[in-house]
């Protein structure tokens, strides 16, 4: 999606009290398989571990 439609989506879910939002824009990424998985798997998996409370 556009990242523009990320960060709306990121307002509406603060917005409606969403316990964790957090939006990271890699410029260059594309979307589906053009994302770099491996290189951003740390940064997700810290996220899920602050959202899960682990």
């Amino acid at each position: 999606m556009p990242h523009r439609q990320s960060l709306e989506l990121a307002d509406a879910l603060r917005a409606a009290g969403a316990p964790a939002v957090e939006v990271t824009i890699v410029p260059g990424a594309g979307h589906g398989g053009a994302f770099p998985t491996a290189e951003r798997m740390p940064a997700v998996l810290a996220f899920l571990s602050r959202a899960l409370g682990h």
